[in-house]
Parts: C-alpha cells; structure tokens; sequence
C-alpha cells in the first residue's frame, strides 16, 4: 500500500484481518452470554416467588383446610348426619390437594387469613345448629372465592369457581337434611 493511501495514525490492517475479526466477534459476543444473566433475581433460583395464582390457590385451599375441620366438628356433634359430612370433608381435602399441588413445607409457615367470617365457624354449634352453622360456612366460604376470580388467570379462576360450586352445594344438602332436635 502507498505510504499516502494509508490511514492517518499508522494502523494498517489487511483484508485478511478484517474478515477474521468479522468473523471471530460474533463468537466472542455469544460465548460470554452463555454465563451472562441479565437482571437475574436476588432470590433463589430454585424456589421462584409467588405469584398472584398461586397465592389465591393457596388462600382457597387454607378455607378448604378450615372447612373440612368444621364438618368433621359438626360430625361429631351429629352422627345422624356423620355419612354426608364425612362426604364433604373428603371433598375438602380433594379440594385442598388440588389447589396445592406441592404440599408445603412445615418451614413455609402460612399465616394467610382465611377469609372466612368468624361468625360462621361452627365450634361453638350445638347437635341443634351444628348443620346450619356449617352450611352457613359453606356459603361463606363459596362467597370469599369471588373476589379471588378477578385477580387469577382464566384456568385458575375455572378451578375455584368449579370449587365454590360445590360450596354451595354442599350448603344446599346441609339445609335439606332434618334438623337436630337433640340437646
């Protein structure tokens, strides 16, 4: 090359140079990548955060908990009807296992609130008002779900509508089983 053709400051590559740094950058661009996360999270990697689903799944599923306890009380307090609650409480825990498909661990401690009133709690029933109290749980417990559906993704908001269906059908049979006239 011509000493006036050459480029001001004295560098001097040759085609042969050009092409291979065209080509060795790219490579050199990817291998690096490989390690490379970009705004990778603090938390760890193998236990992702929750999510609004999973939360309200975990919320439903608590209720679950609550309410096979209570009809197992009312069981108790009604052997009459001790056949049919023993159905709803195997409902529940169905329930409950579906909504968590990964059992949690002890160490997870859940201190979510229920959303259940209180005042529907049937542990202060009586053989009398055992099954009302229970199905006005059930009820309560149907109601709580919807405001869950606005906030979940269409497959989640399918199960927990499918899950205060039943709710409410479980209200529904309570009512229309004799009521205790036992002390």
């Amino acid at each position: 090359m011509p000493a006036d053709q050459r480029p001001v400051g004295g560098v001097h590559l040759t085609r042969r140079q050009l092409v291979r740094a065209g080509l060795s950058a790219p490579a050199l661009c990817v291998l690096p990548g490989c390690s490379l996360r970009i705004g990778e999270p603090d938390a760890d990697p193998t236990m992702p955060a929750a999510g609004g689903d999973e939360l309200a799944r975990e919320r439903v599923a608590l209720q679950s908990d609550q309410l096979a306890a209570s009809a197992m009380r009312a069981a108790s307090l009604r052997p009459d009807a001790a056949r049919q609650l023993a159905v709803i409480v195997q409902q529940h825990r169905e329930h409950a296992a579906a909504l968590r498909p990964v059992q949690p661990s002890a160490s997870s401690g859940t201190t979510a609130s229920s959303g259940l009133p209180t005042d529907t709690d049937p542990s202060g029933a009586t053989a009398a008002t055992a099954l009302t109290k229970q199905a006005a749980a059930e009820r309560a417990g149907a109601s709580a779900i919807e405001p869950e559906l606005a906030r979940v993704s269409g497959d989640v908001a399918r199960l927990l509508a499918s899950v205060a269906a039943c709710r409410t059908v479980h209200a529904a049979t309570l009512q229309l089983l004799p009521a205790g006239n036992k002390p």
